[in-house]
């Protein structure tokens, strides 16, 4: 027996409340797109900065320490970390500052610290690269490092992987709103 009633799939069964709650892969989905959006944007966000830190004024500065620190680090398993952590003193604007940044990686943990640490030995005269407006705002090596432009093709990888999901598992189409007035008119009748 038919109701007169077409579902959006073509059926002659009424919608099922299930079909109109999003599904995992939709949750997923959206979850792909919103990590890859911000991943991507935030190694953006570095490239830009390198790109300006390129034509920051420079200033003779020296290396004040330089050590290596081991730390542990919980995750994915206990293991140690080392890092090369320096200052370096320069004079900016009139101002005698404190600067620690080497480059633009996201972090202090580097391949070889104690090679990094022994380079920038203290004493060692550097080349420091400041931000005119916030003079605070430093780095010696204002090269684009590799891992900044994987990270934002990674980033955007994982967002088109969420767009293909979606494109994969398309939400169900809208009823139109004369449909449901019309047939409930003519259930009246």
């Amino acid at each position: 027996m038919s109701t007169g009633h077409q579902s959006n799939h073509g059926s002659e069964r009424p919608p099922s409340v299930l079909e109109d709650r999003p599904g995992p892969h939709r949750v997923v989905a959206a979850a792909l797109v919103a990590c890859g959006v911000a991943w991507a944007g935030a190694h953006a966000v570095d490239i830009w900065n390198v790109r300006d830190a390129a034509r920051w004024p420079t200033v003779p500065g020296h290396v004040t320490s330089a050590e290596v620190t081991t730390g542990q680090f919980m995750y994915p398993r206990r293991q140690s970390v080392s890092r090369c952590h320096i200052r370096y003193t320069y004079v900016a604007q009139g101002r005698a500052l404190t600067g620690w940044r080497i480059d633009w990686r996201r972090d202090s943990q580097h391949y070889f610290p104690y090679h990094e640490c022994g380079y920038y030995r203290v004493g060692l005269p550097v080349t420091v690269h400041y931000d005119p407006t916030d003079p605070i705002q430093t780095v010696l090596d204002p090269s684009l490092p590799p891992s900044l432009v994987v990270g934002l093709c990674l980033g955007v990888a994982v967002a088109i992987g969420g767009l293909a999901l979606f494109r994969h598992h398309p939400l169900p189409p809208l009823p139109l709103e004369g449909e449901e007035g019309a047939e409930e008119g003519d259930d009246q009748a």
